[in-house]
């Protein structure tokens, strides 16, 4: 108890908290027995939470305590180059993934071990998934799409704000998860503005600020923007005034400043507004990009769409009359598919929403009736679809809703299932 008091008092955190936490007797054996939102009750801040979280498990690893594996890390040897090499097996919980994930990677011993991802069920139950991959790729997609959500602003292009509960260990976490997902599976957070990740990892920026400042405007605003470029003299000034004081600009808009006032602001939104974040990112992304020449290039590569999705589609040399039916029904259903659509089938069938270059091996089964779905096997990227359709509709209302059963359409109470059970739910 005497340790994590000091630990809470070194955090600044209020005399009233900590008195409350000394009589509830919340000590580190019991933290790593709660959730979260349990802990939420004791302490408010997000970012005190995230710290004590790894304060425990710290605690429990240098003592050799028992290891609670709902909330902690597992330790065992793992065969490897140097006899010093780790693997942890990270284990976080469906819902909570963000937070999780960002308490364990603010220990920076993560960087020189093997890591593997364990999800846990809302029901405690744990993920039946050997992680050989798709369950980091799962876990990379649902942690950006948490952080997008909560910690960051702007359309097609994102940038980070600042949270009061977020401070310098929160945000250099957040760097090393980047660095991470690069060196284990090639995945980035391609929805942040390059700009930003450019400053962060070489000190400078490459790509063209503006047209990320421009893709991070909204599109009413951008397109304004746009034509402010192009023809000053068809331009509602009025309304480009208007935009142009929300981004607290000072100088007045004519015909020949579009380029000049626009780089501003772009620098001001994208480098000087997320300096204290990028700051935090560059102690990690500095050294772990070493080798990357061209962001914005990768980022395009990254960005799924019709023609990559459907290269990446292996079907079996041989086929039946009935297969290649099912492989004119899967052709079309993607070649139909909005980039949203192309991002969830991906996640389903590889655990990343990003093209990441992996062939989608295409099974066959003869389900039918209440068992017939198509099942996915993330690990391997494998896709298994049965035969038994009669026209195209019926397959693309089940590929529809076994997508969206794991992303965006099941009910509440169902929406946290692991996409590796979904399978043995039924229809």
């Amino acid at each position: 108890m005497g340790d994590l008091i000091e630990f809470l008092k070194q955090r600044e955190v209020s005399e009233e908290i900590i008195q409350t936490v000394e009589n509830e007797k919340i000590d580190a054996s019991v933290i790593s027995l709660m959730t979260d939102e349990e802990l939420k009750t004791y302490l408010p801040s997000y970012g005190d939470r995230l710290a004590v979280f790894g304060f425990c498990r710290r605690r429990g690893s240098s003592r050799n305590e028992p290891i609670n594996l709902d909330d902690t890390l597992i330790f065992s040897p793992h065969p490897g180059p140097s006899s010093e090499r780790v693997r942890r097996v990270v284990v976080v919980h469906r819902g909570q993934i963000m937070s999780e994930l960002i308490s364990h990677f603010s220990d920076k011993d993560l960087e020189d071990v093997d890591i593997k991802i364990q999800f846990v069920l809302p029901d405690g139950t744990r993920e039946m998934a050997h992680d050989d991959g798709g369950v980091v790729r799962d876990c990379l997609s649902e942690f950006w799409k948490e952080f997008y959500d909560q910690c960051t602003t702007g359309n097609f292009c994102k940038v980070p704000f600042l949270r009061h509960d977020f401070g310098q260990q929160e945000w250099e976490s957040v760097g090393r998860i980047i660095a991470f997902g690069w060196v284990r599976e090639k995945y980035l957070p391609v929805k942040i503005a390059p700009a930003i990740l450019e400053q962060a990892a070489f000190g400078y920026v490459k790509s063209d600020i503006v047209e990320d400042f421009l893709k991070f405007m909204p599109e009413s605003e951008r397109t304004v923007l746009e034509a402010w470029r192009s023809d000053f003299s068809i331009m509602d000034q009025e309304e480009l005034i208007d935009i142009l004081d929300n981004h607290s600009c000072r100088k007045i808009p004519t015909a020949y400043n579009a380029t000049e006032v626009l780089l501003e602001l772009a620098h001001k939104t994208l480098v000087q507004e997320p300096a204290y974040v990028i700051e935090q990112w560059a102690r990690t992304l500095s050294t772990a990009w070493e080798i990357i020449c061209d962001l914005s290039s990768l980022f395009e590569t990254l960005q799924p769409n019709v023609r990559k999705v459907l290269k990446c589609l292996t079907f079996p040399e041989t086929m039946t009359a009935h297969q290649k039916l099912i492989q004119k029904y899967l052709t079309t259903y993607v070649k139909n598919a909005e980039k949203e659509h192309l991002c969830l089938f991906l996640r389903f069938c590889t655990g990343s929403d990003l093209h990441l270059g992996r062939n989608i091996i295409i099974g066959f089964n003869e389900l039918k009736g209440f068992q017939r779905r198509p099942v996915a096997h993330t690990c391997g990227c494998v896709l298994e679809l049965s035969i038994n359709y009669d026209n195209y509709p019926d397959f693309r209302s089940e590929m529809n809703s076994r997508r969206g059963a794991v992303f965006d359409g099941i009910p509440a109470h169902l929406r946290r299932i692991g996409r590796h059970q979904w399978e043995h739910l039924g229809s």
